[in-house]
């Protein structure tokens, strides 16, 4: 379940097997606010089983109040269930989503390579450092350039005591124009962040709408949140996003979502004092496709305090999610590892750089792969002119190509293999290990992380997506190495990775041979 006031950091999803039978049921509720579900296993006789599934949404009652001729829907549950071993159910899950609830990909805007200006500046900005960052972004083969937190206050001001001033503050007297103008001379596209459903009552516009509010027993939440269940909120962040979107001509929406409302407010209705959870989920859900409506070529990136709304109802409106605000190794492996079975990997935002404590552990090529399996964004690699690691910047670059180049192609449609389902602890240790596999079986890539503490050098795998009937041109990574294996021989004999040291990893691509 998740209590905190929205889906969480752990999406609204399950998979069960049944030891008997093989069978696995999976099953997600397309749900942004507090939520339970509860599994019953009853066993009745031999390999005789039931499992019954309650899920939905929780908050304290009333949860709503229906008018006369009113009517409302209950959240979408979905469930499948499979006669298929693990990794089948996950990508018979994850094929499901990508036809039926996923907001499908703008055409030539799919996994763009982006740059977040947040690693070494953070809210401190100025129309120089975010020229800069716009240069270092062009320089290593970023496509969209995100300006983050920050842009919105004055220079004595912290980024959240101005939420809700939508405009730029002393700190950019020139506007953000310049800052975009200059990024779209380097050939990048541009992006924006907004905390839109907050507004701090320090901020100009808090001050002018404290009826804005949500309350509890009457009082402010104390987090800034909004009542999105009155119908003026709506309005008024409907309009304050889309002035940003026209005035600054942007190419992608960014959306925090810093805050943790628990159990919600209340809003008197019909003599009762309702729970504003549900209308509130609704409200947002109606205020982002309204936004999408108006402005069809802009990507949705959905952020929410770094993964805590990776829910199916807000992915039908979002193009992709950031998974976690905890890149640093190992916890970030398994974080992707557990977020890439209830999401599709191309809908996970992975940051590799300076920022999300991404820079606090591991090598250079872990950071990086770690981020490459699903949407890449980088964030700070050097804090100002003149400071730059060449040979850094260079294996930087490198990685950006390999995922350009060998990783992308495959990511729309992908099969996922789970070498590892289940890492343990916080921390984990031993192995993690993924692939992804292209639809016809003639391309793979394969992620092999040793994690924290001491254990065995070498991993053994088996290649599971490609074609037994094929030959493979096999290529490691670390040492730019290739030799050509059967499909079979991968099938049944697999790989051995070295590695000798924790928090190291291996990048392996497989192509197949032309035929014949």
């Amino acid at each position: 379940d998740s209590r905190n006031g929205k889906s969480g950091f752990g999406a609204p999803f399950f998979v069960v097997r049944n030891e008997a039978t093989g069978e696995h049921v999976v099953g997600g509720l397309e749900w942004s606010g507090n939520w339970a579900i509860e599994l019953t296993s009853e066993h009745r006789s031999g390999n005789d089983a039931w499992l019954h599934v309650r899920m939905g949404p929780t908050a304290r009652s009333p949860q709503r109040i229906l008018s006369p001729g009113e009517t409302v829907e209950t959240p979408t549950a979905h469930l499948g269930l499979l006669q298929d071993d693990f990794d089948g159910a996950i990508q018979a899950w994850h094929g499901h989503l990508r036809r039926s609830v996923l907001l499908p990909m703008l055409k030539d805007r799919e996994h763009l390579v982006c740059y977040n200006h947040w690693g070494y500046t953070e809210h401190r900005v100025s129309e120089e450092s975010l020229k800069f960052e716009a240069d270092v972004a062009a320089d290593l083969g970023v496509e969209l350039f995100i300006v983050d937190a920050g842009w919105f206050g004055d220079v004595d001001s912290d980024w959240w005591s101005a939420l809700g001033d939508w405009t730029p503050g002393d700190r950019l007297p020139n506007g953000l124009e310049p800052v975009f103008d200059h990024a779209r001379a380097n050939g990048l596209l541009c992006g924006l962040w907004f905390d839109l459903e907050r507004m701090s009552p320090l901020s100009r516009a808090g001050a002018a709408h404290p009826d804005f509010a949500l309350k509890v027993y009457g009082r402010p939440t104390g987090w800034h949140d909004l009542d999105l269940t009155n119908p003026s909120v709506a309005r008024h962040l409907e309009e304050a996003a889309a002035s940003a979107i026209e005035r600054y001509r942007l190419d992608l929406f960014r959306l925090d979502y810093n805050t943790e409302s628990y159990g919600g407010g209340q809003t008197e209705r019909d003599g009762y004092q309702e729970n504003t959870h549900w209308r509130y989920v609704q409200a947002a859900h109606d205020l982002y496709d309204r936004l999408r409506a108006r402005f069809p070529h802009i990507v949705m990136e959905n952020c929410a305090g770094g993964g805590s709304r990776t829910d199916l109802g807000f992915m039908r409106r979002f193009h992709y999610t950031q998974a976690t605000d905890w890149q640093a190794a190992p916890r970030c492996i398994r974080i992707f590892n557990g977020q890439s079975l209830a999401l599709p990997p191309e809908r996970l935002d992975m940051k590799a750089g300076m920022g999300m404590h991404g820079h606090l552990r591991g090598d250079l090529d872990f950071t990086m792969r770690s981020c490459m399996f699903g949407h890449l964004t980088l964030i700070g690699f050097y804090p100002a002119p003149g400071e730059a690691n060449a040979m850094q910047l260079d294996r930087v670059r490198h990685h950006v190509r390999v995922y350009k180049e060998r990783i992308r192609p495959l990511l729309s449609d992908c099969r996922m293999v789970h070498h590892t389902p289940t890492l343990p602890g916080a921390e984990p240790g031993g192995w993690a290990a993924w692939e992804l596999a292209s639809e016809d079986r003639s391309r793979a890539v394969i992620g092999v992380f040793r994690l924290a503490g001491p254990g065995s050098d070498a991993f053994h795998l088996t290649v599971r997506g490609i074609d037994a009937g094929r030959r493979y041109r096999v290529t490691l990574d670390n040492e730019n190495e290739t030799f050509t294996r059967d499909g079979a021989d991968l099938k049944r004999e697999g790989l051995t990775v070295g590695l000798r040291r924790p928090l190291t990893s291996e990048l392996i691509t497989l192509e197949a041979a032309p035929h014949g």
